[in-house]
């Protein structure tokens, strides 16, 4: 029998309306043992809103598992784009961006759309953003990126493609997770995933992520010092340049940290599902810019918030109405 679904989403700051990819059918055969064919036929919706093999999408589509993701040690989409023929990726190339990304030749973080269980939570306004490490996959199940043109089905400004991150639900949980890492330049980042079944509540289960980064960076000044040479010699004395001459600037020592937070908790009953996500992420300004022209300081730094709170829920007639 037929039926009718109707999807309600909402998102703050901006509202917009966004079919969703639900859930595609488990898939829970272990990597290793996969055929090329098997690989082939791992479901996804992002390519038409409906479940579509890569192998029969009319566009190109990568699918990468639960398997693959934990694998290769991917804790944010950053890392996994690394590794996806047709995309690169300039590391503090952009002022307002961070790192900026090319797909297929054409570059700009603002072409390629980002959706988290089909919400989007990129700028629904088509503006830049930055794409640093707030895009967690510490709780994903796979990641479903379609690349070229979709504008169709996504906006004007999805022209290289859309990238959707589907996370597992309490119920998919089997246990809870934290972890942590320490690396260079002071590098930190900080997990937590949990959540599985309500008890008092009749079919509900809720999962809550949390993921922390912070790195000091390279000090450029001392592992570059033939390109810093202004900042070495000139800016340590209280000189900037400026593009119509100098200026005098209290010195301040160098500063180019990142940091990023990512936050989602999801809420399922029955056909009911509640979600609330927020992402954060600050760089320094001075990325990309000549050494003799920026200030590498705390107060010279560009910070980003995203926060989206979207419900939906499904309805199926008997009656097709």
């Amino acid at each position: 029998m037929k039926s009718i679904k109707f999807f309600i989403i909402a998102t703050i700051v901006a509202i917009s309306v966004s079919a969703p990819f639900e859930k595609a059918s488990a898939y829970t055969a272990e990597l290793g043992g996969l055929t090329l064919e098997d690989l082939l036929d791992i479901p996804i919706k992002a390519s038409s809103f409906t479940d579509e093999k890569p192998s029969e999408s009319a566009a190109l589509a990568h699918v990468i598992t639960e398997e693959t993701i934990r694998a290769r040690g991917y804790t944010s989409l950053i890392d996994l784009l690394e590794d996806v023929p047709q995309i690169e990726i300039a590391h503090l190339a952009g002022t307002d961006t961070n790192n900026i990304l090319t797909v297929q030749g054409i570059n700009g973080n603002e072409r390629i759309q980002i959706f988290i269980d089909g919400i989007r939570v990129t700028p629904v306004t088509g503006n830049f953003y930055a794409l640093g490490r707030q895009f967690s996959l510490r709780n994903a199940k796979r990641v479903e990126i379609v690349m070229g043109p979709m504008s169709a089905l996504y906006g004007s400004d999805a022209f290289t493609g859309v990238i959707n991150i589907v996370t597992k639900t309490g119920k998919d949980l089997e246990k809870q997770n934290l972890s942590g890492s320490y690396g260079n330049y002071n590098t930190q980042n900080y997990s937590a995933v949990g959540g599985g079944k309500i008890q008092f509540l009749d079919n509900a289960a809720i999962s809550i992520t949390a993921d922390s980064y912070h790195s000091d960076g390279p000090s450029m000044p001392k592992d570059h010092s033939s390109d810093f040479s202004w900042y070495n010699d000139e800016y340590q004395s209280g000189r900037m340049k400026t593009f119509t001459g100098e200026t005098t600037v209290p010195f301040r020592s160098f500063n180019a940290d990142e940091n990023s937070l990512f936050t989602h908790v999801r809420l399922n009953m029955n056909n009911f599902e509640l979600a609330w996500i927020k992402m954060t992420e600050s760089h320094s300004s001075s990325l990309g810019m000549k050494p003799e022209y920026s200030l590498y300081v705390n107060d010279a730094i560009v910070k980003t918030n995203y926060e989206t709170l979207s419900a939906k829920h499904v309805f199926s007639s008997e009656n097709e109405r």
